[in-house]
């Protein structure tokens, strides 16, 4: 009974957790997204318009050309290699390693909890990855 008690109380924290960055996907994108004209159809696979970037799966920011092309994300550094919310929990491997989709958010968050940096999409700067990408390389040269 006490392993159960236990078992319990972790699917609770994790479903917490769960909720929160549930909530953060979908204010970001009530926040971040051009909704549709009534009747028009959106492919989450496509841009919204010729040249118009779609959001990453991660994050949420407008950053990536096409859904599903391997496209790194320049604010978290998710490679869109097309998991969405529903398989979120599942690690794939591959260009994401180790990570799924629901612990990149996590860590995305973790990251991002601090007032927002200059190089953050959100202040139109070049992505809070890529520049923490850019500082690294230029520290080994």
């Amino acid at each position: 009974m006490l392993i159960l008690r236990g078992f319990a109380a972790a699917r609770r924290g994790f479903s917490d957790r769960q909720r929160e960055v549930s909530l953060y996907v979908m204010t970001r994108r009530a926040t971040m997204s051009v909704m549709p004209a009534e009747g028009q159809r959106v492919s989450p696979s496509v841009s919204d318009a010729e040249g118009s970037p779609v959001e990453c799966p991660c994050c949420c920011y407008r950053t990536l050309h096409e859904r599903a092309n391997f496209e790194i994300c320049v604010e978290c550094g998710w490679e869109d290699d097309g998991q969405s919310g529903r398989d979120a929990h599942i690690v794939r491997g591959g260009p994401n390693g180790l990570l799924s989709l629901a612990q990149a958010r996590l860590e995305y968050l973790a990251a991002a909890e601090d007032p927002l940096h200059e190089s953050s999409a959100a202040c139109g700067g070049e992505g809070m990855w890529w520049a923490a990408a850019q500082e690294q390389l230029r520290n080994l040269l």
